[in-house]
């Protein structure tokens, strides 16, 4: 049995099945380092009941949690600002690459068309990087 699936079963030992507690007894007498990791889940346990030993739990708390969890507004539906603006933004990005890659006529000589399209691109690449900025000041931006 592999380390860290032995620490995951270690840390719910109390409620393993009579066969997993035996496997991990197995190992952790064979494994220093999930022997260590052992005693210091018991030394933790240990002290956080020595802790919290003289603490009582005022009666109906547990039903106070429940009753405040099933009421509380659900999280709301995630924004898809952040990826529409990330679509803009590659779009400016690929539009200007395809432009130095396709165009080796130097600015000076650009038709009307391409100039637009430049332009365009820029000015995309501007609001997206604005409204990017603008969408992740409010610290809701979710991490990639």
């Amino acid at each position: 049995m592999p380390c860290p699936q032995v620490e995951d079963l270690l840390v719910d030992y109390g409620e393993l099945a009579a066969a997993e507690r035996g496997a991990v007894d197995a190992h952790v007498a064979a494994c220093a380092d999930c022997r260590a990791f052992r005693d210091a889940l018991t030394g933790l346990d240990d002290a956080l009941t020595a802790a919290f030993a003289s603490a009582e739990v005022p009666a109906g708390f547990e039903a106070s949690v429940l009753r405040r969890a099933r009421h509380a507004a659900p999280a709301g539906r995630p924004s898809w600002i952040p990826e529409i603006l990330d679509f803009i933004g590659w779009a400016a990005v690929v539009g200007i690459a395809l432009y130095l890659v396709n165009d080796a006529s130097p600015l000076s000589q650009m038709d009307a068309y391409t100039a637009w399209a430049a332009g365009g691109v820029i000015l995309s690449a501007g609001v997206w990087f604005g409204l990017r900025s603008y969408a992740a000041m409010d610290g809701s931006r979710r991490e990639y």
